[in-house]
């Protein structure tokens, strides 16, 4: 048909936009006095571990100073065996390399010990490890089938006086060199030289148990009352004790406990040490003219030969 359709009564669509609404868009923002993202205040950022440090490789100069060392070690080595007609088993290159690691070893053992017992939280002592003392010794002997107490009691109102002479400012050299029954130190004004919490003295004498008590209970320059031991009554006065200092303390207990720990692990790993060949071995060559201790072997770093280092 020629008929054109009927025109509809919908308005077509039109290109405009649509009216602005009149509420406004939502917002992020939280009412007042809350807040808009709670998990961001409640999660803190964790921080990230500090990574460990690689070492650092030695640079050129810190190796041409090492081979000045190594040189000259090597040189006074040579010179000790030319004196005794040897000469070095060990190419100085060896000889470099031994030494190295004997420093690498004393570092990984300084480490091992700073673990066991670090420095912080160490307790220092401030007792003497050894005492000096000089004493006045009345002697008591006692017959055989006597009273032994009896003997001592006797004796003791001599010990007193004696006493009683020191504290009245009596010169105790004079007094020991004059009353003293112990020859040995009364020659040395009563001086009993310095010794250990096991009465060992460093001339050779070993003090009984009483004396060497009442010794390490004494400040110095402070008289003692009449201590009694099986040679009778000695009246003590400690000039000096001996303290170590704290660096030496913690470098004792670290060298203990390293120790210790050490035999442990050779205990758990079943490590046997053999002091003699075993009888697979072959017997080591006796050797008649004196043989220096080998610089390569385990043990505390040897020294460097002189303070300063010349420029290469």
């Amino acid at each position: 048909s020629d008929e054109a359709p009927p025109a509809s009564d919908e308005a077509p669509a039109s290109d405009e936009a649509p009216p602005a609404s009149d509420e406004a868009p939502a917002s992020d923002e939280a009412p007042d006095g809350e807040d808009a993202n709670p998990a961001a205040t409640e999660a803190e950022p964790t921080p990230a571990a500090t990574p460990t440090p690689r070492p650092t490789l030695v640079p050129a100069a810190a190796s041409e100073r090492l081979d000045l060392i190594v040189d000259e070690i090597y040189r006074r080595f040579e010179l000790e065996l030319a004196a005794i007609g040897d000469s070095p088993n060990l190419s100085k290159a060896d000889f470099r390399t031994a030494l190295i690691a004997q420093y690498e070893e004393q570092l990984l053992v300084e480490q091992v010990q700073t673990t066991l017992v670090p420095e912080e939280g160490f307790a220092f002592s401030e007792e003497p490890t050894r005492v000096r003392a000089r004493q006045v010794l009345v002697a008591v002997e006692v017959e055989e089938g006597a009273d032994v107490d009896a003997a001592f009691a006797a004796a003791r109102p001599q010990a007193e006086e004696i006493l009683a002479e020191l504290r009245g400012g009596a010169d105790f050299a004079e007094v020991a060199a004059a009353q003293s029954a112990d020859p040995g130190s009364r020659e040395q004004g009563g001086d009993l030289s310095s010794f250990d919490a096991q009465g060992q003295a460093e001339n050779g004498a070993t003090y009984p148990p009483e004396l060497v008590t009442a010794a390490f209970a004494l400040p110095v320059a402070t008289l003692s009352e009449p201590v009694r031991t099986m040679f009778g009554w000695h009246i003590l006065e400690v000039t000096d004790r001996e303290i170590p200092s704290h660096e030496e303390q913690l470098r004792t207990a670290r060298t203990t406990s390293f120790d210790a720990w050490l035999e442990e692990q050779r205990t758990q790993l079943g490590v046997q040490r053999f002091p003699q060949p075993t009888p697979t071995s072959t017997p080591l060559p006796t050797i008649e003219q004196p043989t220096l201790e080998p610089v390569y072997m385990p043990g505390p770093p040897t020294p460097f030969p002189f303070d300063e280092v010349p420029e290469p």
